[in-house]
C-alpha cells in the first residue's frame, strides 16, 4: 500500500494555483481572510486530494517567497501551476529554481486558465514552458492542461497525480523523529497544536520531545494525521501534534519536533554550496545572505573553504556562519537568497550540522566534507568514524549520524564484517585507519625511548599508554 504523500504547488502569483487546489478536493487553501479578501495567497495553506496525498499550497507573490520556500521545503512531489494567459512569468522561474536546490525529483505542470485562450496560444505557451523545463527533473513531466473554471482537465490531472504518488520513492527513513513545524496556534478546550511534515521516523501519543532549537521538553497529547485522529504519526504524514507543557506564543515557524536528546543547536554548518547559473554576481567571502533551511530562514554569513569567491553555475563547500542557533539534519536541503534586494541565488546540503571553526585554507577539512558528501549511509558512518581519532559508542554514533540504533547497527556489522573498523566492548568503534595509525604511534614511541635511553631495558606500561592512548586503555591492549 502506498504511503502518505505530500505535494507543493509553485508557480508565480495569479496562474490559479489556490483555484486549482479547491477544484480538486473541494477544500479552499486560503485560511486567512485577508487571503479570501484580497484573492491571493500570503502563507500555506493545506487541503487533501485523498486519505494518502495532501497538498501544501504556496504563495506566488516574490514578496512571500520565504513562506512559499517553507511550505516546499517538506513535500515529495511538486505541482508546477502556470497560466495559459500569461506564461512563463519570474516566479514560475524562481519557484522551478528552488524546486531544483531543493532536490526534489518528482512532478509535473499543470497549464491552467485554458479557457482563456485559444489553441494556437495554448501552442506557443506549451512549447515555452517545454523549453524552460530542459534539463530539469521536470524535463519529461506530464503537461495536464486544466480550467478550475469550466472543470476541463480536473479529472484527468487528479488521476495523473494521484499515479505519480504511487510512482514516488518514500524518504529515507532514519528512524531518528524530525518534523519541522510550519503552523502553531491555540485550539479551545485542547491547548498548543503545532503542524508539519514527518520527514524521518515516527512520534505516538505520550512520547516526550525536543522542541528545538529552544531545547524544551514538551509531551504529545494527541495526534491527528491527514485530518484524522490517531495514536501515531509516521514518515510521510501531515500532522497535527497537540502538545503540553507550552503555551502557543513560545513556538514559532521554523522551530523542530525531534527524538529527545539526538540534536543539539548550532551556530555554524559545513555545507556543499552551488551558486544558480542565472546568479546576478558570483559570493565573495563574507557574503550575508538568508539562509531558508526546513520551514525557517536565518541570517548568515559565508565562509568559503578553499576557495575565494564562488562564481555563477560554480559549487564549493562552505561554512555557514548562522546569526542564531538552529539544527538541522545531515544532508537537508537549503536554499539561500540574497540579502536585499531578495533574489534566490543558489543552495545546497548539510553536511555536518555541528562541527568545529575551520581555517578556510585547510585542505584536510576539504577532504572530510567530500567524504561526508557521499548520500550512501555506510559511507557517511565511515567517513564520521575517520575523522573520530577516538572509539565512539553506538549511542553517540547514532545522535552523529541521525540514524537510529537499530538501523545502524547493521551498517556497524556489515563494516565490522568487512574489517573496516574494530569493536571495543566498553570503549566502541574504531576505524581501522585510526587503529593502524595508534600501532605506527605505540612503534615510533618506543624507538624514540630506545634512542634516548639504550642503557635501560624498557619502557614502563603505563607510560606507553600515556603517551600514545591515554583515553583508550581497551584499543592499547589489542594494539601491543
Amino acid at each position: 500500500m502506498m504511503g502518505h504523500k505530500i505535494i507543493g504547488t509553485a508557480g508565480h502569483i495569479d496562474h490559479g494555483k489556490s483555484s486549482l487546489v479547491r477544484a480538486l478536493t473541494g477544500t479552499d487553501p486560503d485560511r486567512l481572510a485577508e487571503e479570501q479578501a484580497r484573492g491571493m495567497t500570503i502563507d500555506l495553506g493545506f487541503a487533501f486530494l485523498s486519505d494518502r496525498i495532501a497538498f501544501i499550497d504556496v504563495p506566488g507573490h516574490e514578496k512571500f517567497i520565504k513562506n512559499m520556500v517553507a511550505g516546499v521545503s517538506t513535500v515529495d512531489m511538486a505541482m508546477l501551476v502556470i497560466a495559459a494567459d500569461d506564461g512563463v512569468m519570474p516566479q514560475t522561474r524562481e519557484h522551478l529554481d528552488i524546486l531544483k536546490i531543493l532536490q526534489l525529483k518528482h512532478g509535473l505542470v499543470a497549464l491552467t486558465k485554458i479557457d482563456m485562450v485559444d489553441q494556437e496560444w495554448l501552442t506557443i505557451v506549451e512549447e515555452d514552458v517545454r523549453e524552460l523545463l530542459k534539463g530539469s527533473f521536470l524535463q519529461n513531466a506530464p503537461i495536464i492542461k486544466v480550467s478550475s473554471v469550466t472543470r476541463e482537465g480536473i479529472p484527468e490531472l487528479r488521476e495523473a497525480l494521484i499515479q505519480l504518488a504511487e510512482q514516488t520513492t518514500a524518504r529515507q527513513d532514519r528512524g531518528v523523529f524530525w518534523m519541522p513545524i510550519d503552523r502553531s496556534f491555540t485550539m479551545k478546550g485542547h491547548g498548543t497544536v503545532v503542524t508539519g511534515s514527518v520527514l524521518s521516523g515516527s512520534v505516538a501519543v505520550g512520547d516526550s520531545c525536543d522542541l528545538l532549537p529552544q531545547k524544551r521538553t514538551v509531551k504529545v497529547r494527541a495526534i491527528q494525521t491527514h485530518g484524522a485522529s490517531t495514536s501515531r504519526a509516521s514518515l510521510g504524514d501531515r500532522a497535527a501534534l497537540n502538545l503540553l507543557n507550552i503555551a502557543k506564543n513560545d513556538i514559532e515557524r521554523g522551530n523542530i519536533l525531534a527524538t529527545a536528546g539526538y540534536f543539539e543547536p548550532a551556530k555554524i554548518f559545513d555545507a556543499k554550496l552551488t551558486l544558480l547559473e542565472n546568479a546576478p554576481q558570483g559570493l565573495a567571502q563574507g557574503t550575508r545572505v538568508r539562509l531558508h533551511i526546513g520551514t525557517r530562514e536565518i541570517m548568515a554569513r559565508l565562509k568559503l573553504l578553499g576557495i575565494d569567491k564562488l562564481s555563477p553555475g560554480q559549487s564549493g563547500y562552505a561554512q555557514l556562519m548562522l546569526e542564531q542557533a538552529a539544527v538541522a539534519q545531515k544532508r537537508d536541503p537549503f536554499v539561500i537568497r540574497r540579502y536585499s534586494p531578495q533574489l534566490t541565488i543558489g543552495g545546497g546540503i548539510i553536511l555536518d550540522p555541528n562541527p568545529e571553526p575551520h581555517r578556510r585554507a585547510d585542505r584536510a577539512v576539504v577532504e572530510r566534507l567530500r567524504a561526508l558528501e557521499n548520500p550512501d549511509p555506510s559511507e557517511i558512518v565511515t567517513a564520521i568514524l575517520l575523522q573520530t581519532h577516538q572509539p565512539i559508542k553506538m549511542a553517540d554514533l547514532s545522535k552523529k549520524t541521525s540514524i537510529e540504533p537499530s538501523l545502524l547497527e547493521p551498517l556497524l556489522n556489515e563494516l565490522l564484517a568487512k574489517k573496516q573498523l574494530y569493536s571495543f566492548a566498553k570503549q566502541g568503534y574504531l576505524h581501522r585507519n585510526t587503529f593502524a595509525e595508534l600501532k605506527t604511534a605505540i612503534v615510533s614511541t618506543l624507538e624514540l625511548f630506545h634512542q634516548q635511553e639504550p642503557l635501560r631495558p624498557g619502557m614502563k606500561r603505563a607510560n606507553l599508554l600515556a603517551q600514545t592512548a591515554r583515553e583508550m586503555p581497551a584499543v592499547f591492549d589489542a594494539a601491543i
